[in-house]
């Protein structure tokens, strides 16, 4: 959800970094909502959705806005197997991968092809636990085993189910801040 935040310079910090982290994204000029401090002197759009917000319960705010978090990415997708739907919860999920057009979701055991695009996917997962790693694969960063320097500055992701994906070179400075390495 793109959201546009007006209030003091005081909280402006504290408000973007806890939303970044949470997956809302600010952008000033294309916003689903607005966020403005009450007691902010400053026209206020009136065509527009406003969530109004006093500095006294931030607490209070912070809630709602996790609250239509969870509303706004489900904790779920579904997947295909055979001629049979299931319900794949994205903390089961090791990786996605995209092949001849097509999508596939794995899980420890399990291969499922999914209706979402890659690109789709990786608008439902942000601020989740998952990274694009290639241009063909997400991962969920929570079921990397190991991470082996690869060759060519690339790195090998070896997961808990043993599978094996290579971050390609494009992906490797985004996927070393998300881990902290």
């Amino acid at each position: 959800m793109q959201y546009k935040l007006i209030c003091d310079e005081e909280l402006d910090g504290i408000i973007e970094e806890y939303l970044s982290r949470k997956g809302f994204e600010r952008n000033n000029y294309s916003y689903d909502v607005i966020l403005l401090q009450n007691d902010i002197k400053r026209s206020q759009p009136h065509d527009q959705v406003s969530i109004c917000f006093n500095k006294s319960n931030l607490e209070e705010f912070f809630s709602l806005m996790d609250r239509m978090n969870t509303f706004a990415h489900p904790k779920f997708i579904i997947g295909k197997k055979e001629e049979n739907f299931s319900i794949i919860n994205f903390e089961d999920i090791h990786y996605f991968e995209s092949k001849n057009n097509t999508t596939y979701c794995y899980t420890e055991s399990e291969e499922y092809i999914c209706k979402e695009k890659l690109y789709e996917l990786e608008q439902m997962l942000m601020g989740k636990d998952f990274i694009r790693v290639s241009k063909s694969n997400i991962v969920n960063i929570m079921k990397i085993k190991q991470i082996i320097p690869w060759f060519n500055y690339k790195l090998m992701l070896v997961f808990y189910n043993d599978e094996e994906i290579i971050v390609s070179k494009n992906y490797i400075k985004a996927f070393k801040q998300s881990i902290g390495m």
